[in-house]
């Protein structure tokens, strides 16, 4: 009944410019809500979204990063298993999830990645050992120090860029020392098989 009488009285007709409201509406919640993702994305991955890294972070990965022969080796510890021995804001790990040992392929890049909780006082080292010949890359992770009783989470990896088109062999090793100094025996966390294009 209003309806009508707005429409008589007015030349106005309610139904739709109610419709027109509503979809005002939603293209204003709709670009809201782009603004809001886009925030929370930047915010987490810093500048850089394709590698995921803020300007901090990937200036301590450039600190470690060295050269084999042509390849460019950036050894990656993030969280707990640092000891300390980074800037306390750039070793912190993003997340606190695990993520199973992985070897992905990007252009002439290879990238080992993983992420575990582990007990607290525990320090890791990731290492490239030896020369890259024959399409073999052999990484280690090798674990030192005393066992807290707590529990506390890292990811730890290794970057190695600039390798050559071929197939290659790659084989991630845990070793090092337990909370008594006593040598850990050698554990192959992944091997896998990949190729640069």
């Amino acid at each position: 009944m209003l309806r009508s009488w707005c429409t008589k009285r007015f030349g106005v007709n309610m139904a739709k410019r109610k419709k027109e409201k509503n979809v005002a509406a939603y293209a204003v919640f709709s670009v809201i809500l782009v603004i809001a993702v886009s925030s929370i994305i930047m915010q987490y991955t810093g500048n850089d979204q394709s590698t995921g890294l803020s300007e901090d972070e990937k200036e301590l990965e450039s600190m470690n990063t060295f050269q084999a022969g042509d390849v460019m080796v950036t050894p990656i510890v993030r969280g707990c298993a640092t000891g300390g021995s980074n800037n306390d804001a750039l070793a912190r790990s993003k997340s606190n999830k695990e993520r199973r040992p992985s070897v992905t392929v990007h252009g002439d890049t290879i990238i080992y990645d993983r992420a575990i909780s582990h007990l607290c006082c525990r320090i890791a080292n990731v290492e490239l050992t030896g020369p890259i010949e024959n399409g073999r890359i052999d990484i280690y992770e090798t674990w030192s120090g005393p066992e807290c009783r707590c529990m506390c989470f890292s990811e730890l990896g290794m970057k190695l860029s600039n390798l050559a088109p071929g197939d290659y062999t790659v084989n991630v090793h845990k070793s090092g020392f337990d909370a008594n100094g006593m040598p850990l025996e050698d554990e192959l966390i992944v091997a896998e098989e990949v190729r640069i294009a």
